[in-house]
């Protein structure tokens, strides 16, 4: 079965540590780490500072993703940080030093792993193949979240296991960007090994991979419906993916902590589901759920 590693890009910064006990509940099995510089990719979000936070608060292995230009400048860093696993991208560097870095962060003891943005081909990794431990391929353009799936870099996963079997057969692959319940079997057909996700759409169907139902980590909220008062709503998905909704009323106040435990001070129901429309109700884009 794969791995599933929720990336915390879509977690509440403010509740980090609270996000992260979610990911450990929700049974899955890596964390992973997003770190963009704003010039390797349009976007600025964490750096060596929260990886070494994060590393005392969980014991899963933590997936850092380095989408920074030239990173073997703080691959070290990185990796005394925390990191079990380190990303680089090929195209982030010059070869010579892509090579270097691969080499230092395995000496250092932490997996390496080489990535690939959507338009490289399979084939610029292989000068780096028997260096990896993973590698990972975008199936969106890197530097931002909730982006489209691109479902044409399945030929690219293939073509990548393809060439490890034949150099490097111990390594693994990951597939990031997009990744949701509705086309994760469809990544794993192509042969990844790890799966990243948004934390919302990474917790739903991560029990379906393992074959066991569930009742969705993420499905659980409080929030004010104007036609359903006040009311817990909880997700059910079954091996077959047979996804069930209930809505339980509150009676009263005091039920808030027994039902929810640590998700009653949560964002509003359709903040973390995004665009996820479980059959039996509506969501509106104001939050109002109503039944169908």
């Amino acid at each position: 079965m794969p791995v599933i590693a929720p990336s915390i890009l879509s977690a509440d910064f403010a509740n980090l540590e609270r996000d992260i006990h979610d990911i450990e509940r929700s049974g899955a099995d890596w964390v992973h780490v997003d770190v963009m510089d704003g010039i390797f990719v349009p976007n600025i979000s964490i750096g060596i500072p929260v990886v070494k936070a994060l590393r005392p608060v969980t014991s899963l292995p933590l997936d850092v993703h380095l989408m920074i230009d030239r990173p073997i400048r703080y691959a070290e860093e990185f990796i005394k940080a925390g990191a079990d696993w380190l990303t680089i991208h090929l195209e982030s560097d010059q070869p010579q030093n892509t090579l270097a870095c691969l080499d230092k962060i395995r000496a250092m003891g932490c997996k390496a792993a080489i990535s690939l943005k959507p338009k490289t081909p399979a084939e610029a990794a292989i000068p780096y193949l028997t260096k990896c431990d993973m590698v990972l391929v975008m199936t969106v353009e890197p530097g931002f979240g909730a982006q489209k799936f691109m479902a044409d870099m399945m030929p690219k996963v293939k073509k990548i296991r393809q060439m490890l079997d034949e150099v490097n057969p111990a390594c693994i692959i990951e597939v990031d960007g997009g990744v949701k319940q509705s086309n994760a079997a469809r990544v794993i057909d192509a042969g990844a090994d790890v799966i990243v996700g948004a934390h919302t759409h990474c917790l739903q169907g991560m029990e379906f991979y393992k074959n066991k139902p569930i009742i969705y980590s993420v499905g659980n909220f409080w929030f004010n419906s104007k036609t359903l008062d006040s009311c817990v709503m909880t997700f059910t998905v079954d091996k077959d993916m047979n996804v069930q909704t209930q809505i339980l009323p509150l009676l009263q106040k005091g039920c808030e902590t027994r039902l929810l435990t640590a998700e009653n001070e949560r964002r509003a129901l359709f903040d973390r589901v995004e665009s996820y429309e479980p059959q039996g109700v509506s969501i509106s884009d104001d939050g109002i759920v109503t039944s169908k």
